[in-house]
């Protein structure tokens, strides 16, 4: 597993972002799966716009395949901070052949090669409905696998929550893998900015779950690698948490996603 985007523009882009995991909100006022928003179009519609991307697709076209929480400028479009960051995307969109595709509810999973090699790539519902990637790549394919039994995807998404409840910056951080946009280059950083970003604004993950003790997570399912949990917090508040292991081992969070505000 590994990010598109260079970790130095992504740490710079996270103060605006985790209003990526602080401002990533939903609606809904139940836990349950019926409460996920539901998507605009299937994440084939995705696969489809990655097909017509081809070796010519160039950055406005990419911009329109990521989720908008993962650029440096969620607004900027192609703009040149965006196109800088998003340079890797590129090269790898333009490699990348798309086979097989699944959703997990306000997730998906794409499967497909890059020069011969099986890779698979993880989408979420952004804030118009439609899926859009999450700058991460699996290198193996996913579709149609299971987890190991020991393996226990649940435990760092309870953690962050958790963490959040408390306003525990030290676990928050210990429960994010290194190569997420949300862990920024260290724990110093990271703590540097947390309450502006999750607790600060009503519409804060932190102050949205401690608004709401009741909100708990929803299990939306995954593969050996990769596994989605829907959050949804009252009276408003949805994310998409994406949680997986990193070089095969433990499973951390890797991203916490919009889909409405």
């Amino acid at each position: 597993m590994q990010r598109f985007f260079p970790l130095a523009l992504v740490a710079v882009a996270v103060a605006v972002a985790v209003a990526g995991c602080g401002d990533e909100g939903g609606s809904t006022t139940t836990n349950t799966t019926s409460s996920a928003p539901a998507a605009a179009q299937p994440v084939t519609e995705l696969v489809s716009a990655i097909e017509h991307f081809g070796p010519q697709g160039d950055c406005e076209q990419a911009v329109k395949l990521i989720t908008p929480a993962d650029l440096p400028e969620p607004e900027g479009g192609a703009s040149a901070r965006n196109c800088q960051a998003i340079q890797g995307t590129l090269d790898f969109l333009h490699r990348f052949h798309p086979g097989d595709s699944t959703e997990f509810g306000t997730a998906a999973l794409i499967d497909g090669t890059v020069g011969g090699k099986q890779v698979a790539l993880p989408a979420a519902l952004d804030q118009t409905k439609h899926f859009k990637l999450t700058g991460i790549t699996e290198r193996k394919a996913q579709i149609g696998t299971e987890a190991a039994p020991e393996i226990n995807f649940q435990a760092p998404a309870d953690a962050l929550v958790k963490a959040l409840r408390d306003d525990d910056c030290t676990s928050a951080h210990a429960s994010f893998a290194t190569i997420s946009r949300l862990a920024y280059a260290n724990l110093k950083q990271f703590c540097s900015v947390f309450e502006d970003n999750f607790m600060a604004h009503a519409s804060g993950l932190g102050a949205r779950l401690q608004a709401d003790p009741t909100a708990e997570l929803v299990d939306l399912g995954g593969t050996r690698n990769a596994h989605f949990f829907g959050l949804a917090t009252s009276p408003a508040g949805y994310r998409t948490i994406f949680v997986g292991t990193v070089g095969g081992g433990d499973p951390f969070v890797l991203d916490v996603l919009p889909v409405e505000r």
